[in-house]
């Protein structure tokens, strides 16, 4: 589900008092007011996220220690988690009727629009095969523009994240692109936190050399890309 307008759903904590935009003529003895959130706040993610976290507290969901967006309590026996990202809801539970009832109570809070079953979700395809009961995550797509970005997307593939063969020794001066060098391995670390945690030891050790990359450094982070486009399809 999509929550229309997410961040002016907030409810404000402290008295908020406006300028008169830029060709706006009204009384001077007028003082405007701010009832609801803005994008601009500050405070706009916060008191957004205080909303959210009260309206599921009322609902009897219990938040997830291990990551503060996630919610989920068991009903009659039935397990229901919703994990929250900005203004997406994504519900999952084995019970449809459990699914319709929390988006109708939703629906009583937010201005909803209700997506249906899901098939991506920030940059993630999930694939289900119902018949043999298996779902899987998958960012083919993602993976795919970050090696043509890189213009890596024809390279000879290797079976490894990282040359065992290779040392990577610290270099007083940066010797390639900065910016080049970290938008690069950052996009990597995207795909390393969904679905590609086989890439934690290679990035981990690239991002140390992060202020001043190397030649070497540089040519480890195209060895990875390498490796991706050769397990891309697998």
């Amino acid at each position: 589900m999509d929550v229309k307008s997410a961040f002016l759903n907030g409810e404000l904590e402290e008295e908020i008092y406006l300028q008169l935009p830029p060709g706006f003529h009204d009384s001077l003895e007028k003082i405007w007011k701010l009832k609801c959130d803005l994008y601009s706040l500050k405070q706009a993610h916060k008191s957004r996220y205080k909303r959210l976290h009260t309206i599921f507290k009322s609902l009897s969901f219990t938040q997830s220690e291990a990551d503060h967006s996630v919610f989920f309590k068991v009903e009659n026996g039935v397990l229901i988690v919703v994990a929250v990202y900005v203004d997406d809801k994504l519900i999952l539970s084995k019970d449809q009727k459990v699914i319709y009832q929390l988006k109708v109570l939703l629906v009583a809070e937010y201005e909803l629009t209700n997506l249906g079953e899901v098939h991506w979700i920030l940059g993630m395809e999930i694939i289900r095969d119902c018949d043999k009961r298996t779902l899987e995550l998958s960012q083919q797509h993602y993976i795919k523009s970050i090696l043509k970005c890189v213009e890596m997307d024809s390279s000879r593939p290797v079976i490894t994240p990282m040359d065992p063969n290779v040392k990577l020794i610290k270099v007083q001066e940066a010797e390639v692109d900065i910016r080049t060098y970290q938008s690069a391995l950052g996009a990597l670390m995207y795909a390393m936190l969904t679905t590609c945690p086989d890439l934690a030891y290679s990035v981990g050790i690239l991002r140390k050399h992060a202020s001043a990359p190397g030649e070497t450094h540089w040519t480890a982070l195209k060895y990875i890309h390498r490796y991706l486009y050769g397990s891309v399809n697998t």
